[in-house]
């Protein structure tokens, strides 16, 4: 943590030793050039002088920012897409509308595990009368057999999706 802070002023340094040697002797020229040390010492003198002036100016010039800027907001038209309003707050509509797909998706599972089970019931009424048979043919046996597969692999074989029980 030092290392990265002394680094960190290291580099501060640096940049800072950099800009003073490049843009401190053209600053200098360009202030020597309106003779910016001349004026600013007699404004110092001026406002030495002059206190309350000065600060009625000062006042007066504040004021003067202050409505200007005041004026500007209120008298700009601005598109209300612009301002920043509860339309540009990210909304909770993806959200919503994913707890909607969710309900959906549950109550057409729900539908189609009834469906399953209602033609489930029809297979066992289906084999249950062929069993009840007292004579069955070669192709009886076949279709109890095969509907017994269809039973037993489609209501009994959940071990891969059972939910394991703590």
């Amino acid at each position: 943590m030092y290392g990265i802070k002394r680094k960190g002023r290291e580099n501060s340094a640096q940049l800072y030793k950099v800009l003073q040697t490049y843009i401190s002797p053209i600053v200098r020229q360009f202030s020597e050039k309106i003779k910016l040390q001349r004026k600013i010492r007699i404004a110092n003198i001026w406002a030495k002088r002059h206190p309350k002036r000065l600060m009625v100016y000062y006042i007066s010039f504040a004021i003067c920012l202050l409505s200007i800027t005041l004026i500007a907001d209120f008298s700009i038209k601005r598109d209300s897409s612009e301002d920043l309003g509860l339309k540009d707050i990210p909304s909770m509509s993806h959200r919503l509308q994913s707890l909607n797909n969710t309900e959906i998706q549950n109550e057409r599972i729900k539908q189609e595990v009834g469906e399953l089970g209602a033609k489930g019931m029809l297979l066992y009424n289906q084999l249950d009368s062929m069993m009840k048979l007292p004579y069955k043919t070669r192709q009886d046996s076949l279709k109890i057999l095969s509907t017994y597969d269809i039973l037993n692999n489609t209501f009994n074989k959940q071990k891969g999706h059972e939910l394991k029980k703590d």
